[in-house]
């Protein structure tokens, strides 16, 4: 075994050691912010959201149900709502970038260069 294997082996071990510190960095408050949505709401409220309070012990749905089902449902509407405006912003936002795109595809003008870089 030559001495650039045994570097190139470490470097690689070192690499996804970091990586996966990094990941778990960035994807534990999403975990904590999951487990806090079924934690019921007075111990959000006493506890807040910490590394004490994440435990899987008395989670429920109740959070969830409420969500859905209080004041005749008006969430949905809501939701529903939300919907309707992104993808209707999302086709409009795509519509015109097209025509500017083609703008900049077809035409040949004076700084074109700097503006496509």
């Amino acid at each position: 075994m030559t001495i650039y294997s045994v570097r190139g082996k470490t470097a690689v071990l070192v690499k996804y050691l970091i990586l996966g510190i990094l990941a778990v960095v960035f994807l534990f408050p999403i975990f904590s912010l999951i487990m806090a949505s079924f934690r019921p709401a007075r111990d959000l409220i006493r506890y807040g959201i910490s590394f004490k309070s994440i435990s899987f012990k008395g989670l429920n749905a109740k959070n969830f149900i409420g969500l859905v089902t209080a004041r005749d449902s008006v969430y949905l509407t809501w939701f529903k709502n939300s919907v309707l405006l992104t993808a209707f912003q999302t086709v409009l936002s795509l519509g015109l970038s097209s025509f500017a795109g083609y703008g900049l595809g077809v035409y040949r003008f004076k700084g074109r260069n700097a503006l496509t870089v």
